[in-house]
């Protein structure tokens, strides 16, 4: 409540005004100031014969205050939206980023799918032929024995040359495969860590434009519902 005189705070009043906010207080200085230019110009007298003047000033006071509040909370809330626009602004026209080729990552993991596929087969060929090859490493230690195949108490007296030489040759041409086999298998692991770089590549992408695109999608929301500011009050 007001004292008559707008002027003069009783100590009653000055308890109400010392446990409010600096900014409130300020306000309230201001709306005194008023209230002092309207009694002086005798604008309230009108009314004295209707209500108390003290009620219609603490009214009227009231009304004034809670103008100044609703205009600083409005021109806060401008204030962060317009420091987040900057900022948006600032992230989109920084990374004008494209999007990324859904079709190009459709191919990517089509083509990774083939060479794990041809791998696989590689795989197993050369399973057979590491096989073979100690199958002919041990055949032809057997034939540099004088034992019988048949049974190891029979001494076998048979010239196994040309045997020998079948199975040697036999070796020898399932090591050139297995080294071109290896080298198959290299170039189809070659081409699945391509295949991963690439995909990788797409992931980061696509995140980035994701992000990019919600950017652009917050600007706009910021846009198009900014705070309207209402005209400062004149105490």
């Amino acid at each position: 409540m007001l004292p008559r005189d707008a002027s003069v705070v009783n100590p009653q009043n000055r308890g109400w005004i010392s446990g409010r906010p600096p900014g409130q207080r300020r306000r309230y200085g201001r709306v005194r100031v008023l209230f002092r230019k309207l009694t002086c110009q005798g604008v309230l007298s009108v009314f004295r014969n209707l209500l108390p003047e003290r009620t219609m000033q603490q009214n009227c006071m009231n009304c004034v205050l809670e103008q100044w509040n609703q205009y600083e909370e409005a021109v806060k809330r401008r204030a962060v939206q317009n420091r987040r626009i900057t900022e948006l602004q600032k992230l989109i026209g920084e990374v004008p980023v494209a999007q990324p080729s859904d079709r190009q990552f459709i191919d990517t993991r089509s083509r990774k799918a083939e060479a794990e596929s041809r791998r696989m087969a590689m795989n197993c060929g050369l399973m057979v032929i590491e096989r073979n090859i100690k199958l002919f490493h041990t055949t032809l230690s057997s034939l540099d024995k004088p034992v019988c195949p048949i049974s190891d108490q029979l001494v076998c007296s048979t010239d196994k040359t040309d045997v020998r030489e079948e199975v040697s040759a036999a070796l020898q041409n399932n090591h050139l495969l297995r080294s071109s086999l290896k080298e198959r298998i290299e170039s189809q692991n070659t081409i699945i860590q391509e295949c991963i770089a690439e995909e990788q590549n797409y992931v980061s992408q696509k995140a980035a434009y994701e992000q990019y695109r919600s950017w652009i999608t917050e600007l706009d929301i910021y846009n198009n519902n900014l705070t309207i500011i209402p005209p400062e009050p004149i105490v």
